[in-house]
């Protein structure tokens, strides 16, 4: 079973690749934010992430908000 977290920019970062304001919603396998599994998200919709940051925040619970590093993080699923 997979988990669904929505992470939403709080400003300009990983090298330009992402702006503030943006969201994505990634498929993953763990329940906590992940800065790797968001790297390669971003490079699958053909974005050049020139560099990133582990986001980290431990586990999210299902329907919880979560600010870590320059990101807010929200379990969907």
């Amino acid at each position: 079973m997979g988990y669904l977290l929505k992470y939403t920019a709080t400003r300009n970062t990983w090298g330009g690749a992402v702006n503030s304001g943006e969201s994505f919603i990634v498929e993953q396998g763990s329940d906590g934010a992940s800065g790797m599994d968001l790297a390669n998200y971003l490079r699958k919709m053909g974005r050049e992430v020139k560099s990133s940051s582990s986001i980290g925040g431990g586990s999210v619970k299902v329907g919880e908000s979560k600010t870590s590093n320059e990101w807010i993080i929200e379990r969907i699923k």
